[in-house]
């Protein structure tokens, strides 16, 4: 019988699912059946799903019987039930401050980093930037003509203030999408005079080298003619970033961007430039991904 066994497990590669067992041996004692191979990874993942649906005891239960089916494994089911789901936490804390509850939103990015003290978050900082999300990201299309002055000014100083705190041009570089209304450009003008000051500039020469390591992104700025054609790379260089590129002219305006021209590299090729002045060129990770990149870019002219 052993012998069928251990033929069994080399021919398979692997132990029984939590779902084979069910359906196959109903009344059997759930075991290992191949001592010499790891545990069917369907045991963690049904405990990881009970976990992230906030059903934190029985998801202790489930890693309690993985650990005893596979004592090698490196968990602790309180541990490992808490951290799966702090995340649910963490996306619930988004959309709370996203609809402008920020103190509910604080406590909720608080409960995730309490069950995971390992996530990066500042609860906050946290709040703040989703609550002001909605505003930027209404600019960066075109922007809404916003109704009420006082909420709208009072979004871009909460907005200017986390970008301070965090000395984020990334975010400042939202900020200024915001200056074509005049209840807030008086407040956005020195944002975006920072973000000019700060920015990098590149010569087109070489590729450079950077670093994504928060949700800042990176800046770079370049000058460039009306009618030019640029050729910009992101290339993430398999270091775990999903590049996200955005092109600025001048005015703040954004020209184009793109995240998913091979897998996670971004490119924006053949842009041809509307107006003289200085671009801005953001690098970032989609979805707050990060990681090394590298960046290049080519510039023609016109008649080339």
């Amino acid at each position: 019988m052993d012998q069928l066994r251990d033929l069994a497990c080399i021919t398979a590669g692997r132990n029984l699912s939590r779902e084979e067992w069910a359906r196959y041996f109903p009344k059997e004692t759930t075991h290992v059946t191949c001592p010499t191979l790891p545990l069917h990874v369907s045991y963690l993942d049904y405990a990881a799903d009970l976990a992230a649906s906030g059903e934190i005891t029985a998801a202790v239960t489930a890693y309690q019987a993985a650990l005893d089916l596979d004592p090698t494994l490196a968990i602790t089911p309180t541990l490992e039930a808490n951290r799966r789901y702090a995340p649910t936490i963490e996306n619930r804390a988004n959309r709370v401050a996203a609809s402008g509850e920020i103190t509910a939103a604080v406590t909720l990015y608080q409960q995730a980093l309490d069950l995971d003290p390992t996530l990066a978050i500042n609860p906050q900082q946290a709040a703040n930037r989703q609550a002001t999300q909605p505003l930027l990201d209404a600019m960066a299309a075109r922007g809404v003509v916003m109704t009420n002055t006082q909420t709208s000014r009072a979004l871009v100083q909460t907005a200017i203030q986390l970008a301070d705190e965090l000395d984020d041009n990334s975010l400042r570089l939202q900020i200024c999408q915001t200056r074509q209304i005049s209840m807030t450009a008086a407040l956005v003008r020195p944002v975006c005079q920072q973000v000019v000051a700060a920015a990098r500039e590149l010569t087109g020469t070489t590729a450079i080298s950077g670093v994504v390591t928060s949700q800042a992104g990176d800046v770079w700025q370049f000058s460039g003619q009306a009618g030019q054609v640029v050729t910009i790379w992101l290339r993430a260089a398999e270091s775990g970033l999903d590049a996200y590129l955005r092109l600025y002219d001048a005015s703040f305006a954004l020209v184009a961007d793109n995240d998913d021209t091979d897998n996670t590299d971004a490119a924006l090729e053949a842009i041809r430039l509307p107006v003289d002045g200085v671009y801005l060129i953001n690098a970032d990770g989609f979805e707050d991904s990060r990681g090394a990149y590298v960046l290049d870019i080519v510039i023609e002219d016109e008649t080339q």
